[in-house]
């Protein structure tokens, strides 16, 4: 919306065209009868060939703005035809020039709030580039989805990372045009997150195998059968079947049960031999104490992933294990 700001626009009407006050003429001294018309001079006053009984022609915005700044909305009429919607549109209500530069100020104000708007379905491609464009100089976002920075934590196992996943997180907070803020918060509290499913089921198998554990104990109570000899029989009956005595299975308190009688029923001679090396059976037995005995300081330790022990309690353990299997081996070629 533009006006024509000339002069003129800003002179309000009864002003003179020459700038002097109105009434005035010149000076009394050396003009004959006090400011009179000289002889000669056409009637009207007029000179220079200017018309009869007036001065330059009046411009339209005179008349449109009072010489108190009102407007006059009857002179809307006399508005160039392009800019007389105005009067009854935009400036419809306005009641001063003030409230018409006013609306100009709003006026721009919402062009610049428009073109964060959203896009009609329809919008074509130049205007969908051009919104793009304003809103990640906006957002300072990044040239690359890989700017995001998005990596597995230190403090979080590789395990529990899916780096792939991380990728296509970050191409599409560029393709929405999300500020690197937002990024880190969400990777931050992803990670939190899974932080927090880490401990929960590391707490949960804790619980569960410690349960198990006492399920098992009680049985051998029950029925009268020392526990490391239970132990030892069915690790050597899980081994002659080839189930691994590390693995979440044998850690069942049925299974576990269920092994141990059926090698009673097969016989400890049909059975791998677990060997009967001092150094061996004391390997064996401290892994199992490791494992399964919540009385030990490390058993906490092996079963919380979070610890920061805790791969090194299970290598230890898994070493005297392969050790273990290793003298078992090396006994039955004998």
């Amino acid at each position: 919306m533009k006006f024509p700001l000339t002069k003129h626009f800003f002179r309000f009407a009864g002003e003179p065209a020459g700038g002097a006050p109105a009434g005035g003429g010149a000076p009394a001294g050396g003009s004959p009868g006090g400011g009179a018309r000289a002889a000669g001079t056409p009637a009207g006053g007029a000179r220079g060939g200017a018309p009869a009984g007036g001065g330059a022609p009046t411009h339209w915005g005179m008349e449109l703005v009072k010489s108190d700044g009102t407007l006059n909305h009857e002179a809307w009429a006399k508005v160039p035809e392009q800019l007389r919607g105005l009067g009854e549109g935009e400036l419809k209500n306005a009641r001063t020039f003030e409230d018409v530069l006013t609306k100009m100020q709003h006026l721009t104000t919402l062009a610049g709030k428009k073109g964060l708007a959203p896009l009609p379905a329809d919008a074509k491609p130049e205007a969908i580039a051009e919104r793009n464009a304003l809103l990640r100089s906006i957002n300072a976002v990044p040239d690359k989805p890989t700017d995001y920075g998005i990596a597995r934590p230190a403090d979080l196992p590789e395990e529990a990372w899916n780096q792939p996943h991380a990728e296509a997180v970050m191409s599409l907070l560029h393709k929405h045009n999300a500020p690197p803020a937002l990024a880190k918060e969400l990777a931050a509290l992803q990670t939190e997150f899974v932080k927090g499913q880490l401990k929960a089921q590391g707490e949960y198998e804790t619980q569960f195998f410690a349960g198990q554990e006492k399920a098992f104990k009680e049985a051998l109570i029950k029925e009268g059968i020392a526990y490391d000899k239970a132990m030892d029989l069915a690790t050597r009956t899980a081994r002659t079947f080839g189930l691994d005595p590390e693995s979440p299975l044998f850690k069942n308190a049925s299974v576990r049960l269920m092994l141990q009688k059926v090698g009673t029923a097969i016989g400890e001679g049909r059975l791998v031999t677990g060997g009967t090396a001092a150094g061996q059976q004391g390997k064996r037995e401290m892994a199992e104490a490791v494992k399964h005995d919540n009385t030990n300081p490390e058993y906490k330790i092996y079963w919380d992933p979070s610890h920061p022990q805790n791969k090194a309690v299970k290598q230890k353990v898994q070493a005297w294990m392969a050790e273990d299997a290793r003298l078992a081996a090396a006994a039955g070629k004998r």
